[in-house]
């Protein structure tokens, strides 16, 4: 399954109640259980991001 990252972001968000802390933190989070988890990561880019990870 291929999500983008936006869209994870998101959906953590609803589920944790958690509007506060920084995309790129919520991100990193996501990035870190996934591969726990054996899943491949790939950072979708934004225009106008601040950053773009690899």
């Amino acid at each position: 399954m291929l999500l983008p990252t936006s869209k994870a972001v998101e959906e953590l968000r609803i589920l944790t109640g958690d509007f506060v802390t920084p995309d790129r933190d919520m991100a990193d989070e996501l990035s870190t259980v996934a591969v726990k988890l054996g899943c491949a990561v790939v950072f979708d880019e934004q225009a106008g991001a601040e950053m773009t990870l690899f």
